[in-house]
């Protein structure tokens, strides 16, 4: 019965390291937690082989972008929409961009204001995770199961506390009420 307990506890913390991590990750892509520095979820391979499809990047802000940096764009004045390409041209109010995988340039050119940042970190296959997360079916398999689990696993752990209370409680009242009827 203990290996079981144990191998159950072991269960549950991986179990909650791992929601951590991608509720980490997740709330990292959907939000601005500091000034600056956004992170988005890559899901074409056209930066390949330097940004792996299903990688999340880490972008910074900059005054000035120079080229061969690599940047993260919006499209259509969307955040929620982006592109990661490097610059391999530099105009006077926009940046030539191409993906490292793609033959040519892309048709558009990328808007100085419409550049999120540049490139500083690359976490390879997260995205993956986290795209899968944001979907309603991710996000029941990924949020809503795991915590419902974490919650039933906690539960379990108060029940048995509070069983193991009575039972000491009980035991304490017998072994008093059996001291006094020796005394008797």
């Amino acid at each position: 019965m203990k290996s079981v307990k144990r191998i159950l506890k072991i269960f549950y913390s991986i179990l909650f390291a791992l929601f951590i991590i991608i509720a980490f990750f997740v709330i990292l892509t959907t939000t601005n937690l500091v000034k600056g520095y956004n992170f988005y979820v890559v899901m074409s391979g056209s930066m390949e082989p330097a940004i792996k499809t299903g990688s999340i990047v880490g972008t910074k802000e900059k005054d000035e972008y120079t080229k061969g940096d690599v940047i993260t764009v919006m499209v259509n004045n969307d955040p929620n929409n982006t592109y990661t390409h490097r610059i391999v041209e530099i105009k006077e109010d926009s940046y030539i961009t191409k993906g490292d995988a793609n033959e040519d340039n892309d048709a558009d050119p990328a808007f100085k204001d419409s550049v999120l940042g540049s490139v500083f970190i690359t976490i390879p296959l997260m995205g993956y995770i986290v795209n899968f997360a944001k979907q309603p079916t991710g996000f029941l398999l990924m949020v809503i199961v795991p915590a419902v689990i974490i919650i039933a696993l906690e539960i379990n752990n108060v029940k048995e506390s509070a069983l193991s209370i009575i039972k000491k409680k009980r035991e304490k009242d017998i072994n008093s009420k059996e001291k006094k009827d020796e005394e008797i």
